[in-house]
């Protein structure tokens, strides 16, 4: 309790600009009498510029310290958002990359089950990526609902690791603690699953353009990442209706375009899906899919590209085991009813790696014409040119090093110029802190002021102070880093907790002491490190971080004892 009662909660900055005000109306009021300073005040030009040029210097020093205040203990908000994904498309080539494949997931059901099994879908991209940009918030065991021939099934996951539920749908129901997003693309278990836990499920199934009737495409307006596209997707989809459109733009895809895992430039960046629909028209199965979702896009249609299993056929109940080796993309089309469409522009074979064998050289036979001999080297020729030629080869290739080196060294220099300033910065913002807590005015403040230094000390050499340790439980944990000093650490811990929490007499001298006390805490944990760990103990920015520095401050009032 006493603890929750005294904890900082990190800086105000929204109190630096009136405390900021206040300071310079004290500074130019407190000698004179208040209208003389005021009347001249009114002719200096200089005042307001520099005014707002020393708030903006503190604002801009108190940043980079305080980055984020430290929890308050005695508020308990809960947090406004959950813990972010991971890309489900980089998950998904971590899966692939597995040797030998694993089984993730044994599902059990009745019925027809569908080869695709969906466990995200991402929509945003922003030239670069898909981002799963997406806000999850735990919520009950239905969420949808029932379409006719929904699937019913079970899913065990055989890995702790995995968090997302493989869908054949939209979901209805799950039964399981989750947490989702608003639109139902991502349903993920809110605590990890034992292995072989098995979640009951009930999922629709996803729409079959063609087979369930007549459908109507869903439209979007056309953004900036698609917009360039729009002409080269008219050219590959020809006429006909939007759906007759989008199967010309597939086939053309699956059987003109090549499929290579590791083609150069495969990345989604835009740039390089331009170059792969545009000149090598040879990619990964992601850019097949990327290109497939910005090409519909670019034509008003509604796409998305969405993750899973795809086990290549479907099953007529019974059981299906999802392996690593299954993980795949595909792409999407909404309908009107809100329903998507999964479609499949990625070719079904992989262009083969062993290149054609060469052609073998024709063997020459004696009857062949021969090819002319050169005349002999005239004998008058001398070597002096030759020489020279070498010589000039050699002061070529000299002077050839030298440019190399010089901008080898150019570009270390560039290198090592930012690491430079932030060693600079680091030292400088050390001793400045040093130096105002140990030259502070009143003597409780200096023993604050050495206790919160060894401190800082401790923690940039490897210490973790835990926020409800008391002084004395600091000097306990620190006793292992400073071996010949334990004594002077446990008085300087004393010191500190005697003048916070009470007055006592000859404070001059022990002031005294514990300047003393630190002198041989910050010798004894020096001399127990070598060179290399010296230089890196003083330079460790540990200390000035908010997630990891020392909550020991003379500023707080010290610590529980």
């Amino acid at each position: 309790p006493i603890g929750a009662l005294i904890a900082t909660i990190g800086v105000r900055l929204r109190w630096l600009l009136p405390i900021g005000i206040l300071a310079i109306a004290f500074a130019a009021l407190h000698d004179d009498a208040g209208d003389d300073q005021l009347s001249l005040l009114r002719g200096e030009r200089r005042l307001v510029p520099l005014a707002g040029i020393a708030l903006a210097t503190a604002s801009l020093l108190s940043v980079p310290l305080d980055l984020a205040p430290r929890a308050d203990p005695r508020r308990n908000d809960p947090p406004e958002r959950t813990a972010p994904l991971l890309d489900p498309i980089e998950a998904t080539l971590a899966l692939r990359a597995i040797d030998p494949p694993i089984v993730l997931h044994v599902v059990n059901g009745d019925g027809l089950l569908p080869a695709q099994w969906r466990n995200a879908a991402l929509e945003d991209y922003d030239g670069e990526r898909w981002t799963p940009d997406l806000v999850l918030r735990p919520i009950g065991r239905r969420l949808g609902s029932s379409e006719p021939g929904a699937v019913q099934y079970t899913v065990r996951f055989l890995d702790d690791d995995l968090s997302l539920v493989p869908l054949t749908g939209s979901p209805v129901t799950v039964d399981a603690p989750i947490e989702t997003d608003q639109q139902r693309t991502i349903v993920r278990l809110l605590t990890r699953p034992d292995p072989d836990e098995e979640i009951r499920v009930t999922s629709n199934r996803t729409a079959q353009a063609g087979a369930d009737g007549p459908v109507q495409i869903a439209s979007r307006p056309v953004d900036e990442t698609s917009s360039g596209l729009t002409e080269l997707a008219e050219t590959l989809a020809g006429d006909g209706t939007v759906l007759d459109r989008l199967r010309t733009i597939e086939q053309t895809m699956r059987n003109e375009f090549v499929l290579e895992t590791d083609a150069p430039g495969g990345g989604l960046q835009r740039a390089l899906i331009e170059r792969f629909l545009r000149d090598t028209e040879r990619g990964n199965a992601e850019q097949f899919t990327t290109s497939f979702v910005l090409l519909a896009r670019s034509l008003g249609v509604d796409a998305r590209v969405a993750t899973g299993f795809d086990v290549g056929a479907t099953t007529p109940g019974g059981t299906v085991e999802l392996r690593s080796s299954d993980a795949a993309i595909w792409p999407e089309v909404r309908l009107t009813d809100g329903r998507w469409v999964a479609f499949d522009p990625v070719p079904t074979d992989e262009v083969s790696d062993l290149a054609e064998p060469p052609a073998e050289p024709q063997v020459q036979t004696p009857a062949a014409p021969q090819p002319p001999i050169p005349p002999p080297p005239d004998p008058t020729d001398d070597t002096p040119l030759a020489d020279q030629s070498g010589d000039d080869t050699a002061g070529g290739a000299l002077s050839t090093a030298v440019v190399w080196l010089v901008r080898a060294v150019a570009v270390a220099g560039l290198l090592l110029l930012p690491l430079l300033v932030v060693v600079a910065v680091i030292i400088l913002v050390k001793r400045r802190r040093r130096r105002r807590r140990l030259g502070a005015d009143a003597p409780e403040d200096r023993i604050r002021g050495s206790w919160a230094v060894a401190t800082d000390s401790l923690v940039d050499a490897g210490l973790t102070i835990a926020p409800a340790s008391t002084d004395q439980d600091i000097a306990d944990d620190g006793e292992a880093l400073t071996p010949g000093a334990a004594r002077e650490l446990h008085r300087l811990a004393t010191l500190s907790s005697a003048v916070t929490f009470g007055t006592p007499q000859r404070i001059d001298l022990l002031a005294e002491d514990a300047s003393s006390c630190l002198d041989e805490v910050e010798s004894s944990l020096g001399a127990s490190l070598t060179r290399w760990q010296y230089v890196q103990w003083r330079l460790n920015p540990r200390s000035l971080r908010a997630s990891t520095r020392s909550p020991v401050d003379p500023r707080t009032q010290g610590r529980r004892p």
